[in-house]
């Protein structure tokens, strides 16, 4: 088998793909009217989420998914941050509730996550065509699933105001007299 892309490595495009056509021919129904589950993982660990789940799909646990794509470090103007990347599983088709959200049940039982939102969402193709957050999109997913919430890991930046701040603060010297006398 051939080595797998690591995310993380890539810069010249937005993405990668993975597929097994065998298990992609099962799942290609609905695929032009679907969308995809999207997990948003912390760059440092998204090269090891990534091979995880890749080797999830070939053993074909991930029932419906056609197939899978992941965010590099290509630098893309549609995204906020550029401190964690989208793990994306792709299905369909959209319009189908009961599936879509059986299917994104069926991901989080073999693949742990947690994101800052408490949730997994699912976007359609369509809503993708119509942009992203940072374009303007209020709306940008079709149903969600609850995930455990994790706090929010600050950028080096932020670490570095909150650090410029808390230097700036003035000391004083208190002093604390313990007087026993009043004490009867």
């Amino acid at each position: 088998m051939a080595e797998r892309l690591k995310p993380t490595e890539v810069f010249d495009v937005d993405s990668i793909r993975y597929s097994n056509i065998d298990i992609q021919s099962k799942y290609e129904d609905g695929i032009e009217n679907g969308g995809k589950w999207l997990m948003f993982i912390d760059k440092s660990k998204l090269d090891e989420v990534w091979a995880n789940c890749c080797q999830i799909y070939d053993e074909e646990k991930l029932i419906g998914v056609s197939h899978l794509k992941c965010s590099t470090n290509f630098k893309n103007p549609r995204t906020n941050s550029h401190q964690s990347g989208a793990i994306r599983f792709y299905c369909g088709p959209a319009s189908e509730e009961k599936k879509i959200i059986e299917i994104g049940r069926n991901i989080l039982k073999f693949i742990p996550y947690h994101c800052i939102t408490g949730y997994m969402i699912y976007k359609s193709n369509e809503q993708t065509k119509k942009g992203t957050r940072k374009t303007g999109q209020k709306i940008n997913h079709l149903y969600k699933l609850q995930v455990p919430k994790r706090e929010k890991r600050l950028s080096s930046e932020e670490v570095n105001k909150l650090m410029g701040n808390f230097s700036e603060l003035k000391t004083c010297n208190i002093s604390i007299k313990n007087d026993s006398s009043q004490a009867k």
